[in-house]
């Protein structure tokens, strides 16, 4: 089975009060918005364009996160590559990450994560393939040329050479050498410090094979290493790094140090880590002739296939695996084993005492499983004969499905409501079944001395999970269930989030232009999120706009909307969900397909008269005063737009939002820098305030080059009416006045804002 492997190349809030301001917050005295001093380009922007390229040279779903998804990060961007076709995307990504997460899930499940520093307004190549360097996965260690090819060595050995060398500390011999082409018979004993055996050519070794001590390395690049034994001492740290080469070790090997296999390795015996310091690593094939057993707190990760004929005993330490594993016998976890790839194990998986086997993918077990801990299961776990709950176990299914033939629950069953375990002969209840799971028993429960809570759904009938690594395909898209949102929809395969999934936005706006306003930012204040959804070829098929209103501050009455500007209205097959008030429009002319009329862009209302559509009378304010009564409609709206054909491109999220002031359609407001609409009236432009200059693409600037409105890609809270912006985000003015390279965090840093002039977020 091939690995996917990551090689990354960089070319590249909560409440209102009155309260004492703290003095990391103090704005400083007499600041205002209108006093900060910027540069004409600098567009008040918080999130730059970064262009992606996805490679691969096999199917892979890549998806990119704002943070570690196992530390609450959340999904941006999702896509497939197939073969050799690169994936382009520009995405806008905020000033606040310094760097994103990126998953990648091969044909098999095979899974590599890593966290991508990013290169902000500038380009990122993410290429996944058989092998690479530099990654936190599976990988190949980076050599040097002398290394890959066997050259400038202190000692070359061949069939000359003598059977017996032997290396002590006095000796000035640091290198060992077997170059291509060339052949030893021997034993080598390495007594010293930083010796490396490199070996690019054959070598058949006689016992006791290799003796190590001292931090020494073996490093197989493409050659070929048989040997009885490979002792490695139990107190010192040494390597043993199998590139690409052929090792067989014909007999059992203990080790302390470090093993990594990128080729063929292959253990006649037991393979036994020894030492805490101890790693097995295979990213190629490892075939272990016995079993394989982790002690002394070692480290096992398999990013490849491994094969044994025994048990995979995890004694102690943590066992990783990202690829494909074959256990003959059983499986032992007696501490910690993340399965993220494929494992078969031909007889019982049994979790002790304080371990915890977490199932991310596919668990195959041919006789029993046997959980006396924490079992989470998030993938797909098929048990032949029993799945035993004992008395102090707990299995959590978490958008994991649990097929059995018998299952006995002493313990505990729970879930969230897209668990569900499946049983397909008797049941045996002593236990508790709680949460939220389905569980279906297709003979009836045979025994119940325990509970089932009313929580759980007992109706075999009830939808199945989307388990992550489902290789199937119902809608014949080419991308497998677990990968594919929509798997029952050809046209429709992964949706894509900005900011990002469960992630809004704001935008503010102020409504005097030309004249500049008061600087609040509270006119007319939105949250927003965008969702592209997009088919197996990452073209665009929906979007899917969702806006709730935060604030209302204006004396005008307002409307609010936006465009895509590289879109001609003519792909836009429907708007779904726009207000009713939108749709009959008196100030806006909504076509039948849901777009403006009489614009060359496809152009979007959402609201034509916001006071009208929050049930606010003309002038009336919403949540920019304490006490305020709030408005009888919540303020939500969730635009679906469907396109009449597949789309590469409908340009970056989040476009080119504005307002129009006053039900004048003419008097439209547009963030710094982003082009006027057509049905826009140029007579406004270099009037009051404006310093609009269309030759440079300044646009909506006033003479100190100040927006009269701001996007922020998270869900801020705004300001109270007449309060300066800067006396509320007390770091903005800093982060402005250095064009945005300094304070890049003043919206999500809770030091870097007063409160206490903040009005709350409406939900």
């Amino acid at each position: 089975m091939k690995q996917i492997i990551a090689l990354l190349t960089i070319s590249i809030v909560a409440f209102s009060c009155k309260m004492e301001i703290p003095d990391e917050v103090q704005p400083t005295e007499d600041t205002a918005f209108v006093d900060i001093q910027v540069s004409e380009d600098f567009d008040f922007t918080n999130a730059s364009e970064v262009d992606f390229t996805i490679t691969s040279d096999q199917e892979t779903i890549v998806y990119i996160y704002n943070g570690n998804p196992s530390n609450g990060g959340q999904l941006m961007y999702k896509a497939f590559t197939k073969g050799a076709v690169s994936v382009n995307q520009l995405m806008n990504i905020p000033v606040h990450l310094e760097s994103v997460w990126v998953t990648a899930i091969g044909p098999n499940g095979q899974r590599e994560e890593m966290d991508v520093p990013v290169n902000q307004g500038g380009s990122q190549i993410l290429a996944f393939s058989g092998g690479g360097s530099g990654n936190t996965g599976g990988g190949s260690p980076n050599l040097t040329t002398d290394q890959e090819t066997c050259a400038n060595c202190d000692m070359y050995l061949d069939a000359s050479s003598s059977n017996n060398i032997t290396i002590n500390n006095n000796s000035s011999v640091n290198t060992i050498c077997i170059a291509a082409g060339e052949s030893f018979s021997g034993r080598l004993n390495i007594n010293k410090s930083g010796v490396e055996i490199r070996v690019c050519g054959q070598a058949d070794l006689s016992n006791p094979g290799i003796n190590m001590s001292g931090a020494s390395t073996v490093l197989i690049v493409n050659g070929t290493v048989v040997t009885p034994q490979l002792n490695m001492n139990q107190s010192t740290c040494e390597t043993v790094v199998n590139t690409s080469g052929v090792l067989n070790i014909a007999n059992n090997f203990n080790f302390s140090g470090t093993v990594e296999n990128y080729g063929s390795m292959t253990v006649d015996g037991n393979a036994s880590t020894g030492g805490s310091s101890a790693e097995l690593k295979n990213v190629g094939n490892l075939n272990v002739v016995g079993k394989i057993n982790l002690n002394s707190n070692g480290v096992y990760n398999n990013y490849g296939t491994t094969t044994t004929t025994g048990d995979l005993a995890l004694n102690s330490g943590i066992g990783n695996n990202y690829g494909t594993q074959d256990i003959g016998e059983d499986i032992q976890v007696n501490e910690e084993f993340n399965n993220y790839g494929t494992t078969n194990v031909a007889q019982k998986c049994q979790v002790n005492g304080s371990a915890t086997l977490t199932n991310e993918c596919g668990l195959y077990v041919g006789t029993d499983l046997i959980v006396n801990n924490l079992l989470f299961n998030y993938g797909f776990i098929e048990t032949t004969d029993e799945t035993r709950i004992n008395g102090g176990g707990i299995v959590t299914l978490d958008n994991g499905l649990l097929d059995t033939k018998d299952i006995t629950i002493n313990g505990t069953m729970t879930g969230t409501i897209t668990g569900r375990a499946d049983i397909a002969a008797n049941t045996s209840i002593n236990g508790l079944v709680g949460g939220d799971i389905v569980f279906c028993d297709e003979t009836g429960i045979e025994s119940l001395n325990g509970s089932i809570a009313g929580s759980v759904n007992q109706d075999c009938n009830a939808s199945y999970p989307t388990v992550a690594c489902d290789g199937s395909d119902n809608d014949g898209d080419g991308v497998n269930n677990g990968g594919d949102d929509f798997p029952n929809n050809p046209d429709q395969t992964f949706s894509s989030f900005y900011p990002a999934e469960n992630v809004f936005g704001t935008f503010m706006f102020e409504d005097l232009f030309p004249n500049k306003g008061d600087y609040d930012f509270n006119d007319f204040v939105t949250q927003y999120q965008f969702e592209t959804i997009t088919n197996a070829s990452n073209q665009i098929v929906q979007l899917k706009a969702r806006f709730i209103v935060q604030a209302v501050g204006a004396a005008n009455v307002n409307g609010f909307g936006f465009t895509l500007e590289n879109v001609s209205p003519n792909v836009i097959f429907s708007v779904e969900g726009l207000p009713y008030n939108t749709a009959n429009s008196s100030s806006a002319n909504i076509g039948g397909n849901g777009t403006e009329v009489n614009q060359n862009s496809a152009t979007f209302i959402v609201f034509d008269n916001i006071n009208n559509f929050m049930g606010l009378s003309p002038g009336a304010r919403y949540n920019v005063y304490d006490n305020q009564t709030t408005a009888g409609n919540p303020g939500q709206v969730e635009l679906t737009i469907t396109f009449t054909q597949p789309l590469s491109s409908i340009g970056t999220a989040p476009f080119n939002p504005f307002i129009y002031v006053g039900q004048n359609r003419g008097k439209e407001i547009h963030l710094k820098g982003y082009s006027p609409s057509d049905l826009a009236d140029y007579s406004y432009f270099n009037t009051g305030d404006d310093n609009t200059n269309f030759g440079n693409g300044n646009t909506y600037q006033t003479n100190n080059a100040h927006p009269w409105g701001l996007d922020i890609p998270a869900p801020i809270q705004h300001m109270e009416e007449g309060l300066d912006f800067v006396t509320g985000y007390t770091s903005f003015l800093e982060y402005a006045e250095s064009n945005g390279s300094n304070n890049t965090d003043w919206y999500t840093n809770p030091v870097k804002r007063n409160t206490s002039v903040l009005r709350p977020t409406v939900q």
